[in-house]
């Protein structure tokens, strides 16, 4: 029965808001493609828990998002933003520019201003590239803090939902309706979870005093036009009373790339399985195998321009139970959390960590696929550490933006902070749907810019 405009309803602390849900998040009503015409006929069983919670609150699924086919899990050439149930995703910014992925729909439709928030999920980077680079805010929860349940996996050590929005504060509010206990997901049962439902305790802080944010510049890979406008933003924070600490270089992030990589490949291989059986109503894929069989079946149209590298490597390993499964694994926890995160945080008594989000987003490239460089998303994401990007700056009339990554489940220090910084960003342009990027404004900007890379703090 539709509640709408009883005085229960109406009461309700999302009582009509319109949000977008990725299309790997299941809804009974609108299904869940997780971007492939090979799910289109394959009923799901129930809403997601994450989609059940956000109701419950008053909230009204609008529309399903779309996203890079299997969350940018099927090819090594995959093109973010695409997929054969639902076209190409274009950057609001410049629309021949990448909207990053895997939770591009999500972004796209928050930018553009179809929704004024939406649900992405992210196993390394999904929800936080696609918000910085269309200019808006994305969550990426502590691990536990909400449910997997009923969401197309790639990694259950990696996998959650977050929140995408124009603001810190919708972001936050979102995520707040978001998280709880799923008696049907055990990693929302962590003994360590902060039962605090508030997510504002430092929302609106004026004045950073006491605060101390270690930094990185993200090495090679991050433009000297996004390292100069990172370092105005350390300014911003140094002017504000925070205490900044250089991290320095992270040597062993090749090494970490490189393990997280196997974990991905042996849990999609036994997840994947898992969710057919528990989630959907069905009887065509009882292994991996018989999915990569479907998509060679139907090739023409689920396979145009890239393959299923990714699926032929997972089906490979033995899963869980495959040799390098658990020394890769071992491996990801000690470089990302024990001699990572954790190291740092405790050595240099962090209360967060920042750096750049991302390059300016890339030309979509059917041929080649993606080829973007500089990220942050990796140490927060194989650690399960929270982190939120705020938009930073615009170049080349593209958005770029600062990640800011805390303790676990102190997600409530990372939105205050966030919310900090947006009174600096605040008045950044938004999308102006320009068909290409002109040659002009980039030689304007370098010509206007010069930089040294040891600029700032």
């Amino acid at each position: 029965p539709d509640p709408h405009g009883s005085e229960e309803f109406s009461s309700l602390p999302l009582a009509g808001v319109g949000i977008g849900v990725k299309d790997n998040v299941d809804t009974l009503v609108l299904g869940c493609s997780a971007g492939s015409l090979t799910l289109n006929d394959l009923p799901v069983k129930q809403d997601a828990f994450i989609v059940e919670q956000l109701r419950s609150a008053g909230a009204r699924v609008v529309m399903k998002t779309n996203l890079s086919e299997w969350a940018n899990f099927r090819s090594t050439r995959s093109m973010s933003g695409w997929s054969s149930a639902g076209g190409q995703c274009r950057n609001p910014y410049v629309m021949d520019r990448s909207p990053c992925g895997s939770s591009s729909g999500s972004a796209v439709a928050v930018a553009a201003g179809y929704i004024p928030a939406a649900v992405g999920t992210e196993t390394d980077g999904s929800i936080i590239c696609p918000s910085a680079i269309n200019g808006i805010v994305g969550i990426k929860p502590t691990m536990g803090r909400v449910s997997r349940g009923g969401i197309v996996p790639i990694a259950g050590s990696q996998d959650t939902a977050g929140p995408m929005a124009n603001s810190v504060e919708d972001a936050a509010i979102l995520l707040s309706h978001m998280q709880g206990e799923d008696p049907g997901d055990q990693v929302t049962q962590d003994p360590r979870r902060d039962t605090s439902p508030d997510l504002f305790s430092d929302f609106g802080m004026d004045g950073l005093s006491g605060i101390r944010l270690g930094y990185y510049e993200g090495g090679d890979g991050f433009l000297t036009s996004v390292k100069s406008e990172f370092h105005k933003a350390l300014n911003y924070f140094e002017e504000a009373g925070a205490e900044l600490i250089n991290i320095g270089s992270l040597a062993f992030m090749e090494q970490l790339h490189q393990a997280e990589f196997t974990v991905l490949l042996c849990e999609f291989r036994d997840d994947i399985i898992n969710y057919f059986q528990n989630y959907r109503s069905n009887r065509r894929f009882v292994s991996l195998h018989d999915l990569i069989v479907y998509n060679m079946d139907h090739r023409d149209s689920i396979m145009p321009y890239f393959g299923q590298e990714l699926f032929y490597q997972a089906s490979e390993t033995r899963g869980r139970m495959d040799r390098k499964y658990a020394p890769a694994l071992e491996t990801c926890r000690k470089l990302a959390d024990r001699e990572g995160l954790s190291l740092m945080f405790s050595e240099y008594r962090l209360d967060a960590m920042l750096m750049p989000s991302n390059n300016p987003a890339w030309l979509i490239d059917p041929i080649l696929g993606d080829y973007s460089t500089g990220g942050s998303s990796t140490l927060a994401a194989v650690s399960g550490w929270p982190s939120i990007t705020v938009p930073m700056a615009r170049l080349y009339g593209l958005p770029v933006g600062l990640s800011i990554i805390g303790r676990p489940w102190q997600e409530a220090r990372i939105i205050g902070l966030g919310s900090f910084f947006e009174a600096y960003s605040r008045n950044l342009p938004g999308p102006a749907f320009r068909r290409t990027l002109d040659f002009a404004d980039v030689r304007r900007y370098e010509d206007s810019s010069p930089i040294s890379e040891s600029t700032g703090p």
